[in-house]
């Protein structure tokens, strides 16, 4: 379990810090203050299969990052923004009639879609004046926007994973702290057990019949027989208390570790910060 939750915060800081954008892998860095920057890339485009299953030049960009990942961050964006994308053919979200400064200073159309893998994705924007009348991917301003705001989805990515992954790292810490909670509460419930085990080995051995050269005669070897017995379950009993208390002690320390390893690795994620 711990090198797991290490192994899971190793690849949670690896991602934000070193994963770069495909398409020029010197576009951005971290510098000693763990600023980022973002350069611009230029714009590329290519002829895709489109919303409507038609042919279209998109505009593109590939990151390496999950590409689930990559769509819902783009998503988790847009919809901050006020945008809320709808579900078309080949996995194109459609946002018709907006105003999106960002890509351009009318009302238009614009349809994402990311394709990929868990290493990479690649983002295709697709902008139009209405129906099939598909903006010019040569247009400067266009060209401009686009690649202003595709590049700058880079931090918008990192941040998702960041997030997500704190957030699944303290979801995991505070199911290890309702663990060690139940772990603790099975250990006072034990130590209770014990204690009145051995309440009930003292009253016991108060009363019971201790042969000497005055009684022999007049003890009745069957009460003798049934005390040694009881005295053996109850010493019986005793034992297994005290394996189980053992056994929950050892319990009890692996699960602190277990929180302490999360609790680590929460704040190693949170100082990785983009």
């Amino acid at each position: 379990m711990k090198k797991l939750i290490l192994t899971i915060a190793s690849i949670a800081v690896t991602s934000i810090l070193f994963a770069q954008i495909q398409t020029n892998p010197s576009n951005q860095y971290y510098n000693n203050q763990n600023e980022y920057y973002n350069a611009q890339l230029p714009i590329n485009t290519k002829s895709v299969s489109g919303p409507n299953k038609e042919v279209v030049n998109v505009f593109y960009i590939t990151f390496n990052y999950p590409s689930q990942s990559i769509e819902n961050a783009i998503l988790e964006r847009l919809k901050k923004e006020g945008l809320e994308g709808k579900k078309m053919k080949n996995n194109f979200f459609a946002f018709k009639g907006v105003k999106y400064n960002y890509l351009w200073n009318r009302t238009f159309d614009f349809y994402i879609n990311v394709i990929g893998s868990q290493n990479a994705g690649t983002v295709n924007l697709l902008m139009s004046q209405g129906y099939d009348n598909f903006i010019d991917t040569n247009d400067y301003e266009i060209q401009k926007r686009v690649s202003d705001w595709l590049t700058g989805l880079d931090i918008d990515i990192q941040r998702y994973i960041h997030s997500q992954t704190l957030n699944g790292e303290i979801k995991e810490y505070e199911e290890a702290q309702k663990e060690l909670k139940k772990l603790n509460k099975e250990k006072s419930k034990i130590e209770s057990k014990i204690a009145k085990k051995d309440i009930e080995r003292r009253t016991f051995e108060a009363k019971r019949t201790i042969p000497d050269q005055n009684n022999m005669n007049s003890i009745d070897p069957n009460i003798l027989e049934k005390e040694q017995k009881k005295a053996n379950d109850l010493e019986e009993d005793r034992n297994k208390l005290d394996y189980e208390l053992k056994e929950i002690k050892q319990k009890i320390e692996a699960a602190e570790k277990h929180v302490a390893e999360h609790d680590k690795a929460i704040k190693e994620i949170k100082s990785a910060k983009p």
